[in-house]
């Protein structure tokens, strides 16, 4: 994993940090045009399921998922920055917050996945629907590059952090070594 795709770790998870950060934005963006929309994204969903609504509470879990998404997409605009940040100054601790909102990220997605899943098992759907199959087409590909991206950025963090160790481990040997001043 230290050549990913024939380039240096480094520049991948730059690249990573940089796209994270602009998806994160447009995500954020959509989800606020989405709750604008609440209404008409409640009654398309109603319309692919054949269910009542308090069968489910598709409103509820519209909203919810909206909102979390949307809470998660600030989360993780913030915590780009300092994935930027911290691969730029090879710092290690600034790579955590990222890799913490990022599985979060993929967790809510898995989440969601189980969600749709059920509803795709346990409710009827119109026969010429294919969204439900095709979003959890969607929502399976997204996880699995979700955890190529993770492992990558969580390298990165091994290997900065290593480093780091390393240099204090020099420091601190140094600070022991005898004094060989004259007297």
């Amino acid at each position: 994993m230290n050549d990913p795709c024939g380039c240096r770790l480094h520049k991948v998870c730059l690249v990573i940090g940089w796209f994270s950060l602009i998806v994160a934005l447009l995500f954020g963006i959509l989800m606020s045009v989405a709750f604008e929309r609440l209404d008409y994204l409640v009654q398309f969903v109603e319309e692919q399921i054949q269910i009542s609504e308090k069968d489910f509470g598709i409103r509820e879990v519209v909203i919810a998922a909206i909102c979390s998404y949307f809470v998660l997409s600030v989360v993780h605009v913030i915590t780009s920055f300092f994935l930027i940040l911290g691969i730029t100054r090879e710092l290690h601790r600034l790579l955590m917050p990222w890799l913490i909102s990022f599985i979060t990220y993929m967790l809510v997605n898995v989440a969601l996945f189980i969600y749709i899943l059920y509803v795709r098992l346990v409710a009827t759907f119109k026969m010429n629907t294919t969204s439900p199959t095709i979003a959890l087409l969607m929502i399976g590909i997204c996880l699995f590059i979700q955890c190529i991206l993770w492992i990558l950025i969580f390298n990165l963090y091994r290997k900065i952090r290593a480093a780091g160790d390393e240099i204090l481990q020099t420091i601190y040997n140094g600070s022991q070594a005898s004094d060989y001043t004259w007297r």
